[in-house]
Protein backbone atom coordinates (compact mmCIF):
# COMPACT_ATOMS: atom_id res chain seq x y z
CA UNK A 1 0.00 0.00 0.00
CA UNK A 2 1.07 3.62 -0.92
CA UNK A 3 0.56 6.75 0.96
CA UNK A 4 0.67 10.14 -0.90
CA UNK A 5 2.12 12.84 1.74
CA UNK A 6 0.28 15.89 0.14
CA UNK A 7 0.40 19.43 0.26
CA UNK A 8 -2.40 21.04 1.65
CA UNK A 9 -3.62 24.95 2.32
CA UNK A 10 -5.41 23.53 5.62
CA UNK A 11 -8.98 23.38 6.57
CA UNK A 12 -11.56 26.16 6.58
CA UNK A 13 -12.03 29.73 5.30
CA UNK A 14 -9.02 32.01 5.57
CA UNK A 15 -7.99 35.14 4.08
CA UNK A 16 -11.12 37.03 3.48
CA UNK A 17 -11.88 38.93 6.45
CA UNK A 18 -15.13 39.39 8.15
CA UNK A 19 -18.49 38.45 6.38
CA UNK A 20 -20.18 41.59 4.75
CA UNK A 21 -23.53 42.20 6.93
CA UNK A 22 -26.40 42.94 5.01
CA UNK A 23 -26.55 46.13 4.11
CA UNK A 24 -23.34 45.49 1.93
CA UNK A 25 -24.33 42.73 0.78
CA UNK A 26 -27.47 44.56 -0.84
CA UNK A 27 -24.78 46.97 -1.98
CA UNK A 28 -23.02 44.08 -3.85
CA UNK A 29 -25.99 42.73 -5.90
CA UNK A 30 -27.42 40.06 -3.43
CA UNK A 31 -31.15 40.65 -2.03
CA UNK A 32 -33.96 38.09 -0.45
CA UNK A 33 -36.94 37.02 -2.26
CA UNK A 34 -40.33 35.33 -1.12
CA UNK A 35 -39.84 32.43 -3.82
CA UNK A 36 -35.78 31.85 -3.00
CA UNK A 37 -37.44 32.22 1.20
CA UNK A 38 -40.35 29.50 -0.07
CA UNK A 39 -37.99 27.46 -1.43
CA UNK A 40 -35.94 27.37 1.38
CA UNK A 41 -38.87 26.56 4.24
CA UNK A 42 -38.87 23.12 2.62
CA UNK A 43 -35.16 22.33 2.22
CA UNK A 44 -33.80 20.38 5.21
CA UNK A 45 -30.67 22.24 6.76
CA UNK A 46 -30.32 20.16 9.41
CA UNK A 47 -29.85 16.95 8.00
CA UNK A 48 -27.60 18.63 5.06
CA UNK A 49 -25.10 19.11 7.50
CA UNK A 50 -25.34 16.63 9.55
CA UNK A 51 -24.25 14.37 6.30
CA UNK A 52 -21.48 17.08 5.31
CA UNK A 53 -20.31 16.77 9.42
CA UNK A 54 -19.85 13.02 9.35
CA UNK A 55 -17.78 13.55 6.07
CA UNK A 56 -15.74 16.51 7.37
CA UNK A 57 -14.93 14.70 10.81
CA UNK A 58 -14.25 11.95 9.15
CA UNK A 59 -11.37 14.08 7.38
CA UNK A 60 -9.98 15.31 10.10
CA UNK A 61 -11.47 18.70 11.19
CA UNK A 62 -14.22 19.59 13.73
CA UNK A 63 -17.68 19.80 13.39
CA UNK A 64 -18.17 23.19 15.37
CA UNK A 65 -15.46 24.91 12.54
CA UNK A 66 -17.11 23.81 9.61
CA UNK A 67 -18.07 26.30 6.98
CA UNK A 68 -21.74 25.97 6.32
CA UNK A 69 -24.02 28.16 5.24
CA UNK A 70 -27.00 28.85 6.68
CA UNK A 71 -30.51 29.18 4.76
CA UNK A 72 -30.58 33.01 5.98
CA UNK A 73 -26.86 33.48 3.85
CA UNK A 74 -28.28 32.11 0.81
CA UNK A 75 -29.15 34.96 -1.38
CA UNK A 76 -30.52 35.87 -4.47
CA UNK A 77 -27.92 37.22 -6.75
CA UNK A 78 -28.98 40.00 -9.59
CA UNK A 79 -25.78 40.34 -11.75
CA UNK A 80 -26.19 37.02 -13.62
CA UNK A 81 -23.74 34.11 -13.88
CA UNK A 82 -24.02 30.51 -12.95
CA UNK A 83 -27.51 29.79 -11.99
CA UNK A 84 -25.98 29.14 -8.30
CA UNK A 85 -22.51 30.61 -7.05
CA UNK A 86 -20.79 29.98 -3.46
CA UNK A 87 -19.43 33.48 -3.43
CA UNK A 88 -16.14 32.89 -0.82
CA UNK A 89 -15.27 36.77 -0.34
CA UNK A 90 -19.04 37.19 1.06
CA UNK A 91 -19.19 33.83 2.41
CA UNK A 92 -22.80 33.06 0.88
CA UNK A 93 -24.85 31.34 -1.82
CA UNK A 94 -26.83 33.11 -4.67
CA UNK A 95 -29.22 31.52 -7.05
CA UNK A 96 -28.33 34.17 -9.44
CA UNK A 97 -30.48 36.00 -12.26
CA UNK A 98 -30.57 39.48 -14.28
CA UNK A 99 -31.79 42.29 -12.41
CA UNK A 100 -35.70 42.22 -13.58
CA UNK A 101 -35.26 38.73 -14.81
CA UNK A 102 -37.15 36.00 -13.10
CA UNK A 103 -35.24 33.22 -11.36
CA UNK A 104 -34.68 30.26 -13.32
CA UNK A 105 -33.84 28.25 -11.22
CA UNK A 106 -37.45 27.12 -10.26
CA UNK A 107 -38.76 26.90 -13.54
CA UNK A 108 -39.56 23.34 -15.23
CA UNK A 109 -36.37 22.48 -16.88
CA UNK A 110 -37.32 21.51 -21.00
CA UNK A 111 -37.81 17.97 -22.10
CA UNK A 112 -34.77 16.56 -23.36
CA UNK A 113 -34.58 13.54 -25.23
CA UNK A 114 -31.26 11.47 -26.30
CA UNK A 115 -31.39 8.64 -29.15
CA UNK A 116 -30.61 5.54 -27.95
CA UNK A 117 -27.83 4.12 -30.16
CA UNK A 118 -29.13 3.80 -33.88
CA UNK A 119 -32.53 2.49 -32.94
CA UNK A 120 -36.18 4.40 -33.14
CA UNK A 121 -36.16 5.03 -29.60
CA UNK A 122 -35.72 8.13 -27.62
CA UNK A 123 -34.68 8.51 -23.89
CA UNK A 124 -35.36 10.81 -20.79
CA UNK A 125 -35.64 10.78 -17.40
CA UNK A 126 -38.33 8.92 -16.04
CA UNK A 127 -39.39 11.91 -13.48
CA UNK A 128 -42.18 13.91 -13.69
CA UNK A 129 -40.44 17.67 -14.95
CA UNK A 130 -41.73 19.84 -11.90
CA UNK A 131 -40.09 17.02 -9.73
CA UNK A 132 -36.51 17.41 -11.52
CA UNK A 133 -36.64 21.24 -11.25
CA UNK A 134 -37.05 20.54 -7.34
CA UNK A 135 -34.03 18.50 -7.13
CA UNK A 136 -31.89 20.05 -9.35
CA UNK A 137 -32.58 23.11 -6.91
CA UNK A 138 -31.58 20.67 -3.76
CA UNK A 139 -28.82 19.59 -5.84
CA UNK A 140 -27.50 22.87 -6.31
CA UNK A 141 -27.41 23.79 -2.69
CA UNK A 142 -25.39 21.01 -2.32
CA UNK A 143 -23.18 21.99 -4.43
CA UNK A 144 -22.19 25.02 -3.33
CA UNK A 145 -22.49 24.09 0.10
CA UNK A 146 -19.75 21.52 -0.75
CA UNK A 147 -17.60 24.39 -2.31
CA UNK A 148 -17.97 26.08 1.14
CA UNK A 149 -17.15 23.24 3.61
CA UNK A 150 -13.53 22.81 1.33
CA UNK A 151 -10.82 24.57 2.10
CA UNK A 152 -11.00 28.16 0.64
CA UNK A 153 -8.30 30.90 1.13
CA UNK A 154 -7.10 34.06 -0.39
CA UNK A 155 -3.56 35.74 -0.48
CA UNK A 156 -1.66 38.38 -1.96
CA UNK A 157 1.63 37.13 -3.73
CA UNK A 158 4.54 39.49 -3.66
CA UNK A 159 4.11 41.08 -0.02
CA UNK A 160 6.13 44.41 0.05
CA UNK A 161 8.34 43.55 -2.71
CA UNK A 162 5.15 43.59 -5.02
CA UNK A 163 5.25 46.09 -8.06
CA UNK A 164 3.45 49.18 -7.73
CA UNK A 165 1.64 48.96 -11.04
CA UNK A 166 0.75 44.94 -11.12
CA UNK A 167 -0.97 42.90 -7.76
CA UNK A 168 -0.68 38.87 -7.93
CA UNK A 169 -3.52 37.45 -5.49
CA UNK A 170 -4.04 33.20 -5.39
CA UNK A 171 -7.48 32.06 -4.71
CA UNK A 172 -7.60 28.33 -3.11
CA UNK A 173 -11.10 26.79 -3.12
CA UNK A 174 -10.73 23.09 -2.98
CA UNK A 175 -8.04 21.28 -5.24
CA UNK A 176 -8.50 24.70 -7.21
CA UNK A 177 -5.91 27.52 -7.46
CA UNK A 178 -6.74 30.60 -9.11
CA UNK A 179 -3.67 32.90 -9.81
CA UNK A 180 -5.32 36.20 -10.50
CA UNK A 181 -3.34 39.51 -12.01
CA UNK A 182 -4.66 43.07 -11.85
CA UNK A 183 -3.21 45.63 -13.37
CA UNK A 184 -3.70 48.65 -10.97
CA UNK A 185 -3.33 51.30 -13.79
CA UNK A 186 -5.97 49.92 -16.58
CA UNK A 187 -7.76 48.05 -14.08
CA UNK A 188 -7.63 44.71 -16.43
CA UNK A 189 -7.58 41.45 -14.92
CA UNK A 190 -5.75 38.09 -15.76
CA UNK A 191 -6.73 34.66 -14.00
CA UNK A 192 -5.13 31.20 -14.65
CA UNK A 193 -6.70 27.97 -13.01
CA UNK A 194 -4.89 24.75 -12.27
CA UNK A 195 -7.07 21.96 -11.06
CA UNK A 196 -10.66 23.40 -11.99
CA UNK A 197 -11.78 20.36 -13.69
CA UNK A 198 -10.87 17.95 -10.50
CA UNK A 199 -12.52 20.51 -8.56
CA UNK A 200 -15.59 20.73 -10.46
CA UNK A 201 -16.02 16.81 -10.25
CA UNK A 202 -15.45 16.08 -6.55
CA UNK A 203 -17.62 18.78 -5.76
CA UNK A 204 -20.51 17.40 -7.80
CA UNK A 205 -19.56 13.84 -6.93
CA UNK A 206 -20.03 14.35 -3.49
CA UNK A 207 -22.92 16.30 -3.67
CA UNK A 208 -24.15 13.76 -5.94
CA UNK A 209 -23.51 11.19 -2.50
CA UNK A 210 -25.16 13.89 -0.17
CA UNK A 211 -28.18 14.24 -2.34
CA UNK A 212 -28.21 10.39 -2.39
CA UNK A 213 -27.80 9.59 1.66
CA UNK A 214 -30.09 13.32 2.29
CA UNK A 215 -33.25 11.56 0.97
CA UNK A 216 -32.23 7.95 2.01
CA UNK A 217 -32.56 9.48 5.58
CA UNK A 218 -35.72 11.35 4.97
CA UNK A 219 -37.59 8.92 2.59
CA UNK A 220 -40.02 11.94 1.10
CA UNK A 221 -39.35 15.75 1.56
CA UNK A 222 -41.57 19.13 2.07
CA UNK A 223 -41.30 19.23 -1.59
CA UNK A 224 -42.80 15.93 -2.48
CA UNK A 225 -39.60 14.67 -3.46
CA UNK A 226 -39.12 10.98 -2.58
CA UNK A 227 -35.48 8.60 -2.31
CA UNK A 228 -36.71 6.77 -5.37
CA UNK A 229 -37.19 9.80 -7.31
CA UNK A 230 -33.50 11.34 -6.15
CA UNK A 231 -32.09 7.69 -6.91
CA UNK A 232 -33.52 8.09 -10.28
CA UNK A 233 -32.06 11.20 -10.88
CA UNK A 234 -28.74 9.88 -9.80
CA UNK A 235 -29.11 7.08 -12.39
CA UNK A 236 -29.73 9.58 -15.08
CA UNK A 237 -26.72 12.07 -14.05
CA UNK A 238 -24.64 8.86 -14.54
CA UNK A 239 -25.92 7.19 -17.06
CA UNK A 240 -23.83 7.94 -20.67
CA UNK A 241 -27.06 8.21 -22.62
CA UNK A 242 -27.20 11.73 -21.30
CA UNK A 243 -25.01 14.36 -22.19
CA UNK A 244 -27.09 17.23 -21.92
CA UNK A 245 -29.40 18.48 -18.81
CA UNK A 246 -26.84 17.48 -16.32
CA UNK A 247 -24.04 19.90 -15.46
CA UNK A 248 -20.58 19.21 -15.04
CA UNK A 249 -20.89 15.59 -15.90
CA UNK A 250 -17.55 15.25 -17.96
CA UNK A 251 -15.94 16.68 -15.13
CA UNK A 252 -17.28 13.71 -12.46
CA UNK A 253 -16.76 10.96 -14.90
CA UNK A 254 -12.64 12.61 -15.20
CA UNK A 255 -12.57 12.57 -11.64
CA UNK A 256 -14.29 8.66 -11.39
CA UNK A 257 -11.49 7.70 -13.91
CA UNK A 258 -8.91 9.78 -12.14
CA UNK A 259 -9.44 7.94 -8.93
CA UNK A 260 -9.03 3.77 -10.79
CA UNK A 261 -5.48 4.87 -11.60
CA UNK A 262 -4.71 6.20 -8.14
CA UNK A 263 -6.25 2.85 -7.02
CA UNK A 264 -4.12 1.23 -9.36
CA UNK A 265 -0.98 3.29 -8.53
CA UNK A 266 -1.90 3.36 -4.63
CA UNK A 267 -2.67 -0.70 -4.66
CA UNK A 268 -6.02 0.71 -2.28
CA UNK A 269 -9.37 -0.10 -2.29
CA UNK A 270 -11.26 2.67 -4.67
CA UNK A 271 -13.54 3.78 -1.76
CA UNK A 272 -9.75 4.26 0.14
CA UNK A 273 -8.68 6.36 -2.42
CA UNK A 274 -12.02 8.84 -2.43
CA UNK A 275 -11.65 9.39 1.15
CA UNK A 276 -8.67 10.13 0.62
CA UNK A 277 -9.36 12.64 -2.33
CA UNK A 278 -12.22 13.96 -0.30
CA UNK A 279 -9.86 14.69 2.22
CA UNK A 280 -7.95 16.67 -0.15
CA UNK A 281 -10.42 18.35 -0.85
CA UNK A 282 -11.57 19.89 2.19
CA UNK A 283 -8.03 20.33 3.36
CA UNK A 284 -6.72 22.17 0.08
CA UNK A 285 -4.73 19.73 -1.50
CA UNK A 286 -3.40 19.03 -5.24
CA UNK A 287 -3.90 16.02 -6.98
CA UNK A 288 -1.21 17.10 -9.59
CA UNK A 289 1.88 17.05 -6.38
CA UNK A 290 5.03 15.86 -7.33
CA UNK A 291 4.57 13.02 -4.17
CA UNK A 292 1.24 11.61 -6.62
CA UNK A 293 3.55 12.30 -9.78
CA UNK A 294 6.68 10.27 -8.27
CA UNK A 295 4.12 7.08 -7.51
CA UNK A 296 2.78 7.20 -10.89
CA UNK A 297 6.45 7.40 -12.12
CA UNK A 298 7.41 4.53 -10.20
CA UNK A 299 4.45 2.44 -11.37
CA UNK A 300 5.35 3.20 -14.80
CA UNK A 301 3.07 5.16 -15.36
CA UNK A 302 4.34 8.53 -15.92
CA UNK A 303 2.33 9.00 -19.36
CA UNK A 304 -0.84 8.25 -18.10
CA UNK A 305 -0.14 11.13 -15.26
CA UNK A 306 1.31 13.42 -17.51
CA UNK A 307 -2.03 13.19 -19.83
CA UNK A 308 -4.40 13.76 -16.91
CA UNK A 309 -2.52 16.88 -15.90
CA UNK A 310 -2.18 18.44 -19.31
CA UNK A 311 -6.26 17.64 -20.10
CA UNK A 312 -6.90 19.45 -16.34
CA UNK A 313 -4.52 22.52 -16.78
CA UNK A 314 -5.23 22.80 -20.89
CA UNK A 315 -9.03 22.30 -20.43
CA UNK A 316 -9.40 24.32 -17.14
CA UNK A 317 -8.77 27.52 -18.83
CA UNK A 318 -9.49 26.78 -22.50
CA UNK A 319 -11.30 29.26 -24.60
CA UNK A 320 -13.18 27.28 -26.85
CA UNK A 321 -14.47 28.68 -29.59
CA UNK A 322 -18.11 28.54 -29.69
CA UNK A 323 -18.51 27.39 -26.56
CA UNK A 324 -22.00 28.48 -25.39
CA UNK A 325 -22.94 26.22 -22.83
CA UNK A 326 -26.16 28.61 -22.29
CA UNK A 327 -27.58 27.69 -25.70
CA UNK A 328 -26.50 24.35 -25.46
CA UNK A 329 -23.32 24.36 -27.14
CA UNK A 330 -21.25 22.53 -25.01
CA UNK A 331 -17.79 22.19 -27.10
CA UNK A 332 -15.55 22.67 -23.42
CA UNK A 333 -17.89 19.92 -22.05
CA UNK A 334 -17.27 17.83 -25.31
CA UNK A 335 -13.59 18.42 -25.41
CA UNK A 336 -13.36 16.88 -21.60
CA UNK A 337 -15.50 14.25 -22.19
CA UNK A 338 -12.73 13.21 -25.57
CA UNK A 339 -10.05 13.36 -22.53
CA UNK A 340 -12.27 10.78 -20.99
CA UNK A 341 -12.97 8.62 -23.61
CA UNK A 342 -8.65 8.69 -23.91
CA UNK A 343 -8.06 7.67 -20.19
CA UNK A 344 -10.59 5.43 -19.84
CA UNK A 345 -9.04 2.83 -23.06
CA UNK A 346 -6.40 2.60 -20.69
CA UNK A 347 -7.88 1.80 -17.94
CA UNK A 348 -7.90 -2.35 -16.14
CA UNK A 349 -10.12 -4.26 -17.24
CA UNK A 350 -11.38 -4.61 -13.98
CA UNK A 351 -12.01 -0.97 -13.65
CA UNK A 352 -13.65 -0.52 -16.74
CA UNK A 353 -16.23 -3.06 -16.21
CA UNK A 354 -16.71 -0.90 -12.40
CA UNK A 355 -17.27 1.97 -14.64
CA UNK A 356 -19.06 0.21 -17.56
CA UNK A 357 -21.50 -0.89 -14.78
CA UNK A 358 -21.98 3.10 -13.16
CA UNK A 359 -21.94 4.97 -16.60
CA UNK A 360 -24.44 2.27 -18.18
CA UNK A 361 -27.43 2.48 -15.43
CA UNK A 362 -30.37 2.86 -16.95
CA UNK A 363 -32.70 2.33 -13.90
CA UNK A 364 -33.78 5.81 -14.09
CA UNK A 365 -34.64 6.09 -18.00
CA UNK A 366 -37.63 5.97 -19.88
CA UNK A 367 -37.86 5.38 -23.44
CA UNK A 368 -40.49 5.80 -26.38
CA UNK A 369 -41.22 5.71 -30.16
CA UNK A 370 -42.36 8.93 -31.90
CA UNK A 371 -46.07 8.96 -31.13
CA UNK A 372 -46.01 6.02 -28.48
CA UNK A 373 -46.32 5.91 -25.04
CA UNK A 374 -43.11 6.15 -22.44
CA UNK A 375 -41.58 2.73 -21.07
CA UNK A 376 -38.86 2.11 -18.88
CA UNK A 377 -35.49 1.22 -20.97
CA UNK A 378 -35.27 -2.24 -18.86
CA UNK A 379 -39.15 -2.72 -20.59
CA UNK A 380 -37.68 -2.01 -23.55
CA UNK A 381 -34.81 -3.96 -23.50
CA UNK A 382 -36.41 -7.27 -21.60
CA UNK A 383 -39.23 -6.73 -25.26
CA UNK A 384 -35.61 -7.13 -27.36
CA UNK A 385 -37.12 -3.93 -28.88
Amino acid sequence: MREFPLKERGLGRKGYGKEPNPDKLARAGFEKSPELEAFLNNVDFATMRSIFEEQYVRSGGKAAEMNFISPDRIYVGTRGGALATYHSRQNVIAFNKKKGENLQTFVNPPPFFEPVGESEFYAAPDIEDKIFSKIEAVFKVLHEEAHAVSSNSAEEIGGILRSLFVRNYRFGSGYRTADRQENTISSSTETRLLGEIVNEGVTQLLALNVLSDYYRRKGSDDLGVTSADAQKYISCFNSDLFRIGFSRKPEVEFVRIFVEYLAEVAAVPRDTVWQGVLRGYIHGGDLFDEHIAKAFQENGDSDIFNALQSFDARLSNARLKGDDPANGKNVRSDAISDANAQMYEALSNESKEFLADIFEDTSGVKVKKIGDDWISYAKMAELNL
